[in-house]
């Protein structure tokens, strides 16, 4: 599974603002599952407590007043404690899922369905903080001329554009890699690669693939391109500090041409430009 977003809860959130989604938030056929189970259980429990607490009693009575004492020892966690539990435990139940699904609001991008800022930091933090230094890169992605789609088609047709992007994007992920929207037209890879270089090609692939899909089919007369620049660390990193440096790189690609891929190597920023990178060792 590809860490771009939330694990999936099941959760069923019906349209709108946020906080009537939240509101919204219904049970399942599994969930009444659930409900009924622990309801059965809890007044299971309740008829052995009164059994036990009635049983001094049943061994004194006649015939007749043992059954009527059991039958009223029965009908009374039965009619009332049953119905008690299932409200309670659904109230729980829908409880649960609402904080599921605030959690999910919180660190889910609303429009394209991946991580946003915090939760792309959320996760990509823990790993370089770790006691045992990961070789990693970061990959920021810029849209080219983002906003002259806006001017002219419209902001509806921007959102397309983004969520497009977002899915060219997506399929050439590994199942390890962290992709987040952190910005309005800019996103982010983190991505555990051994050497710069392959972190170098595995951006050109980014880049090629949105340049080579067919958004021309679909609501724009023109091809969307994406411009990265990509941080590489081998050593301790902060994730500000290779933010900043893929940062820079990306503002490089922007400056010389947009469309491409500018790494940053230990003594030098390299840059690759419109056809497959060669591949690329550290210098």
């Amino acid at each position: 599974m590809i860490l771009n977003g939330p694990v999936e809860t099941g959760i069923r959130l019906s349209p709108g603002p946020k906080d009537a989604a939240v509101k919204s938030v219904k049970l399942s056929m599994r969930d009444y599952a659930l409900i009924v189970a622990a309801t059965t259980g809890f007044t299971i429990v309740v008829l052995a407590l009164v059994f036990a607490l009635d049983y001094g009693n049943l061994t004194a009575q006649t015939n007749e007043l043992v059954w009527l004492s059991v039958r009223n020892d029965i009908l009374g966690p039965v009619l009332i404690g049953g119905p008690t539990f299932f409200y309670l435990f659904s109230k729980l139940r829908q409880l649960a899922l609402t904080r599921e699904a605030l959690e999910r609001l919180a660190f889910t991008d609303s429009l394209t369905g991946i991580f946003n800022r915090r939760a792309f930091h959320n996760a990509v933090e823990p790993v370089l903080l770790s006691d045992t230094p990961v070789a990693a890169a970061m990959l920021v992605i810029d849209v080219d001329h983002f906003k002259k789609v806006n001017d002219t088609f419209g902001h509806h047709t921007g959102d397309e554009a983004l969520i497009a992007v977002t899915e060219a994007i997506k399929g050439c992920l590994r199942e390890d890699e962290v992709f987040g929207r952190i910005g309005g037209e800019e996103f982010a890879v983190f991505t555990r690669s051994a050497t710069a270089g392959l972190a170098a090609l595995q951006a050109e692939r980014l880049r090629a693939a949105v340049a080579a899909a067919e958004f021309s089919q679909t609501f724009l007369p023109t091809r969307l391109t994406v411009s990265i620049g990509v941080a590489f660390s081998d050593t301790a990193a902060t994730y500000e500090q290779l933010y900043r440096e893929a940062d820079a790189c990306l503002y490089e690609a922007k400056q010389t041409g947009r469309n491409r891929v500018v790494v940053a190597f230990r003594d030098r920023h390299s840059t690759f430009a419109d056809t497959p990178s060669p591949a690329v060792s550290a210098a």
